[in-house]
């Protein structure tokens, strides 16, 4: 649920009805299940936001686990890694929204700068995974929250398809609506809130960077500048299309209203912009281009 994986034990007769259900106490997210040619034990692998994945055996009578792999994790203290916290709230329209935040305590009337970490996809989903990303931007003082917007994946087949389209800019204001969420928290510092995404994640945020100022700066790694030059440059071409309409030749509807090149005499929020320069999948030209255009408003940008 949200994302966060239980593992339980089903007994089905020979109708394959439910005779029985052992819970165990794994909770995070399962990566693998392997049953024992005996089928007495199972090996799991498992991981949590403060536990990097492990291999865990399950008695398949009793449920009982026990972990049989102890990784160095490059002697990282695992007791300095912090859990997450679910967070949930309603949409100006009334949809179901959640965020997993990250934060060590804070000291009494201590504000945090927050970095809000958009998935790509977009069909995917935020999960309580280790990410070393957001245990090192905690470690330095930052808050992180992981947010689960329309278009995510987990939550059936009609939230996933919220976003398609024309619908595109209601995941957007999804994620602004969670910023001013973050915002009215007493331990967040309210004017110092980043958005850092990567993909289409990063896609986001070149199209925040032309339409909302809401956030402190933006961080785009990977992300989609322009449809029409995307467009026969990346085997994700007809994917985009089906998401996002089209065809690029007509220069009008979604395709062209969500293309953040759109919206390069709006650019206002400094940002960060990486790639990797061997992406196949959103060619580099993409960073380049919109470094260019953030260049061409003096935007504060690297």
């Amino acid at each position: 649920m949200d994302g966060i994986e239980a593992l339980n034990l089903l007994s089905v007769d020979g109708k394959r009805k439910t005779k029985k259900r052992t819970a165990t106490s794994l909770r995070g997210v399962i990566g693998s299940v392997d049953i024992a040619p005996s089928g007495a034990v199972a090996y799991v692998g498992f991981e949590k936001a403060d536990k990097p994945s492990e291999v865990f055996r399950i008695d398949m009578g009793s449920g009982k686990n026990s972990r049989v792999t102890t990784s160095d994790h490059a002697g990282l203290d695992e007791s300095t890694f912090v859990s997450e916290e679910l967070l949930t709230l309603t949409s100006s329209d009334k949809k179901p929204l959640s965020t997993f935040w990250y934060a060590k305590k804070s000291q009494a009337g201590e504000r945090l700068p927050v970095v809000i970490v958009v998935h790509g996809g977009p069909e995917s989903q935020a999960q309580p995974t280790f990410s070393p990303v957001v245990q090192y931007l905690v470690a330095h003082g930052y808050a992180v929250a992981t947010p689960n917007v329309r278009g995510s994946l987990g939550y059936g087949k009609s939230f996933a398809h919220l976003d398609d389209k024309e619908k595109r800019e209601d995941s957007v204001r999804d994620l602004s609506e969670i910023g001013t969420f973050l915002a009215q928290r007493p331990d967040v510092d309210p004017k110092r809130i980043v958005l850092y995404g990567g993909s289409y994640g990063g896609y986001l945020m070149n199209w925040f960077e032309g339409n909302s100022t809401r956030f402190k700066c933006l961080v785009n790694h990977a992300g989609l500048t322009d449809n029409w030059s995307m467009w026969g440059s990346t085997d994700a071409a007809y994917y985009w299309e089906r998401r996002n309409g089209g065809p690029p030749w007509e220069r009008k509807g979604p395709w062209a209203d969500q293309s953040p090149s759109s919206y390069a005499a709006n650019f206002k929020t400094p940002m960060l912009v990486t790639h990797g320069e061997q992406d196949f999948r959103v060619p580099i030209s993409q960073a380049f281009e919109i470094y260019k255009l953030l260049q061409r408003q003096k935007v504060p940008s690297r």
